[in-house]
């Protein structure tokens, strides 16, 4: 992963000021001593992450990737002062890698200032710049970070974007030695590739020494500058693709990409974070397969080692029989040199005279004689070359006696390979059986990673319990009292059908237009919801009657005497009445995860009824099978335990 030029974070800046000034600060998360992760949240547009990383940069990330269980200490202080802040603003420093945010907190404004330079830091201050905490205590000549200290900056060398020309005439002279490209890169720090860009457009050779450059190059080089820093200020966003990935991101095309595959993106917060999270997966996928794949790389190294070891064995058995075989075809031949050499020895001949009387009897053209090669006269053994064959024979064993051992040798390589055939077996059947897991293994994995958030436009109802019934009809109902008391208040009409139970805990829900459209089946359904979104499922019930009503029967004013809590109602008159059975089935329709009654769905579903598991279990196994995340599944579940019966 590259790192963000100043430049570039200046973009972003520019990105976060537009779209997300006044946004809430939701949640804070830390989850690597160098990466701050803040949620942020803005009426109509949803949440959004921010990632801030001092050793790559800043960008607005539509990927969910696991945070730390227990956070560490610096982000539980921020939570303490931050969160449910409104970002008033986001300010860089010049062209320094130094982001600072204002924060209006309920207890005065503060100030996040994230350092993105060395070895980085995240520092949070009043408005007077006094240090409340940081992330890491740092101390030089020039400043001390910690609490308590006055924060200030470092000294501040020159701003590029406001650069003039007598500025870059004197930084050239101060790098006369230097090559152009390295004035433009670190001199004035625009980084290697926007360097090479202004060098390209000039005309003018990267690696030409800036004292070598006439007065006109000079002039072009300067003039190519100033139109690259005037493209920061309108970018046009792309991704650099190789195939289906994205390799690259550029806050607009440069020449050394012109032939290159791009994606035009609509921010450059967008490019950033399909190139950098796309990298992170990758390392997240392979973290999750290690495991796997240690183990599949164990079991098939000793598969290998019992299959080599297996034919090694043969091979030595084989060479056994071979050798058996060619002893027996010329037995005669060998008994009488092993004869002969004994007869020699008892004469008195020493081991010298043998040999040499030996040697001289290969010119004779006999045999056995041929096949004499030498003697071990330490071991007392004769070593023949028979058919190619070398053979050691002991003088005082019986040629017997000698294949007796060869044949003992094979029992012994019998029993070696069955032994290393069993082996092979055993970890070969362990290696297809986790080889039968893989499929399973990688389908869980893959759903586990982080996918891209896309903003899907809410409707005003998706606030409440909600579906359609089968006949398309609208029903909504409340999630708590507060929903239940906006529910009626605002959004009962003279037209709909109010559903309800007599149990405390229950949500009132809306067949709208029920009353002059609604057929048996929506009101079936309706109240099939009203009874498994109410306490009932939690108290295990199979079964709760369930009532419904016209609006007017429906009033916030109580009885004399009586007094309504948030979410209750006074119910009059007569009242329609059903005991439906507690069932909830969960699916997707046009994309959202919905829960309702089983005869709305045509799609995969799994029903529910209420039983022994944990609705955050729940929640997760359903969020895996279906593929989308597990707050969109805990949304749309009954409170309490429930069981999967399809």
């Amino acid at each position: 992963m590259r790192i963000l030029t100043s430049l570039e974070l200046r973009i972003v800046v520019k990105e976060l000021r537009n779209d997300y000034l006044n946004s809430k600060l939701a949640k804070i998360y830390l989850p690597k001593s160098k990466t701050l992760r803040l949620e942020l949240h803005r009426a109509g547009r949803g949440r959004s992450t921010l990632i801030v990383d001092s050793g790559i940069g800043m960008y607005l990330s539509k990927f969910k990737f696991e945070n730390p269980m227990v956070p560490p200490a610096f982000a539980m202080f921020l939570r303490r002062h931050l969160l449910q802040a409104t970002l008033k603003d986001v300010v860089q420093r010049g062209s320094e890698r130094i982001i600072e945010f204002r924060f209006n907190t309920k207890n005065g404004t503060r100030f996040l200032i994230c350092e993105l330079f060395g070895k980085g830091n995240f520092i949070l201050t009043d408005t007077k710049y006094s240090i409340l905490n940081s992330a890491v205590i740092q101390k030089t000549k020039a400043r001390t970070i910690k609490k308590g200290e006055i924060y200030e900056y470092p000294e501040q060398s020159f701003d590029v974007l406001n650069l003039s020309k007598k500025e870059f005439d004197n930084g050239m002279s101060a790098w006369e030695k230097h090559s152009i490209v390295k004035y433009l890169a670190n001199g004035l720090s625009l980084g290697g590739r926007y360097a090479e860009e202004v060098c390209i457009n000039s005309d003018v050779d990267k690696r030409r020494k800036v004292s070598k450059l006439s007065k006109d190059e000079k002039e072009n080089v300067f003039s190519s500058l100033r139109d690259l820093l005037i493209k920061f200020d309108s970018p046009k966003p792309v991704v650099v693709m190789d195939g289906e990935k994205h390799v690259d991101s550029l806050p607009f095309i440069l020449a050394e990409f012109k032939n290159r595959d791009t994606k035009t993106v609509k921010t450059f917060s967008d490019t950033v974070d399909l190139v950098f999270s796309e990298g992170k997966i990758e390392k997240v996928r392979k973290e999750k397969y290690k495991s796997f794949n240690k183990q599949l790389e164990k079991l098939e190294k000793i598969v290998e080692s019992q299959t080599l070891a297996v034919e090694k064995l043969k091979k030595k058995r084989s060479d056994l029989k071979t050798k058996i075989e060619i002893v027996y075809r010329n037995y005669q031949y060998i008994s009488k040199i092993i004869e002969r050499l004994k007869k020699a020895r008892s004469a008195g001949h020493d081991w010298p005279e043998i040999i040499e009387a030996a040697e001289k009897e290969k010119a004779s053209g006999l045999v056995e004689a041929e096949m004499f090669r030498k003697i071990d006269a330490k071991e007392d053994l004769v070593i023949l070359e028979v058919e190619d064959c070398l053979i050691e024979i002991k003088l005082a064993d019986k040629i017997e006696n000698f294949t007796d051992k060869l044949y003992n040798q094979i029992k012994s390589m019998n029993s070696k390979i069955l032994g290393a055939k069993r082996t092979m077996k055993k970890y070969a059947q362990d290696r297809d059986k986790l080889l039968k897991t893989k499929e399973n293994i990688v389908e869980n994995v893959e759903a586990s990673l982080p996918k891209a958030h896309v903003a899907v436009k809410k409707e005003w109802y998706e606030k409440f319990r909600w579906f359609f019934t089968s006949n398309g009809m609208l029903a909504i109902g409340g999630r708590d009292a507060t929903s239940n008391e906006i529910l009626i208040k605002k959004h009962m009409d003279v037209g709909d059908f109010v559903f309800h139970t007599s149990m405390s805990g229950s949500p009132f829900f809306l067949l709208k237009d029920g009353k002059n459209n609604g057929k048996e089946i929506d009101i079936e359904e309706v109240g099939i919801a009203t009874a498994s979104y109410s306490r009932a499922w939690q108290n295990g019930y199979r079964t709760q009657e369930v009532f419904y009503v016209r609006p007017e029967q429906v009033s916030k004013k109580a009885e004399a005497g009586e007094f309504l809590v948030k979410g209750s109602f006074m119910v009059r008159g007569k009242r329609e009445l059903m005991i439906p059975e507690l069932g909830i089935c969960v699916g997707i329709i046009k994309g959202k995860v919905v829960g309702g009654p089983k005869s709305i769905f045509s799609g995969e579903i799994f029903c529910l009824v209420p039983g022994k598991s944990k609705k955050s279990d729940i929640a997760k196994k359903l969020a895996r099978e279906l593929k989308v995340s597990v707050d969109e599944v805990m949304f749309v579940l009954p409170t309490g335990t429930s069981d999967i019966i399809g």
